[in-house]
This record gives C-alpha cells, sequence and structure tokens, in this order.
C-alpha cells in the first residue's frame, strides 16, 4: 500500500486509480500521440461551445492541430475546432451541431484525434 503521495504527482503523467479499499496511482498510458480521450465529470450544457481539456493532457493537445472531436454516442465534430489550450472551442454550440436539447452527461467520453 502506498502511505505517501508527493503533491506533485498528481499532473505528472499519472491517474487516480481504485482497486478494492486501496488509491493508488498508475502511469497514464496514451497508446500514441495522435489522440486523447477522458471521461466528463459534469454535466456540459448543449448551448456550450467549448471544453476543457484535462490538465494531464494539456501539453499533449497544445499547439496541435485537431482533424476531430468526438463526443461518443453523440456525435463527431469535424468543422470549426479551435485549439486554445485549455480549451478546444467549436464555432457552434452542441445544440446547433448535433441538435441536442438535453446536457451532455456526466461520463461522457470524449476522444481527441490530433
Amino acid at each position: 500500500m502506498i502511505s505517501k503521495i508527493p503533491k506533485s504527482v498528481g499532473n505528472k503523467g499519472v491517474i487516480k486509480v481504485v482497486k478494492g479499499i486501496d488509491l493508488v496511482w498508475e502511469k497514464n498510458t496514451i497508446p500514441d500521440n495522435n489522440s486523447v480521450s477522458w471521461n466528463i465529470n459534469k454535466d456540459i450544457s448543449p448551448y456550450a461551445n467549448v471544453v476543457i481539456v484535462p490538465r494531464e493532457y494539456q501539453d499533449i493537445v497544445r499547439g496541435k492541430d485537431i482533424k476531430s472531436v468526438e463526443l461518443v454516442g453523440i456525435g463527431t465534430i469535424t468543422n470549426g475546432i479551435k485549439n486554445n489550450t485549455p480549451f478546444i472551442s467549436f464555432s457552434k454550440s452542441f445544440d446547433e451541431i448535433f441538435g441536442i436539447t438535453k446536457k451532455i452527461p456526466i461520463n461522457t467520453k470524449i476522444i481527441i484525434n490530433l
């Protein structure tokens, strides 16, 4: 069991994982630098036109051209994407892009293809 985690570890390419009753830190592996993905931890308004890139992925995404942003189960955005890390903004809101009226729910997976 890990007894003490340094504060500096949280944003150094590791993630918190619960295994049984223990909280452990594991290396966050990214299969390639062509995409990053995460599950959102808050609902997103259908009228929003921006997503926030989690801190652990900001260095990977910063300054790169984004080919597409996929909200799994909702749709994929390929046009009007602007990379202003830590924000990824879109020329239209989610309701205009996808025709949705409900919030994008917690745990929706976002995949950014670089």
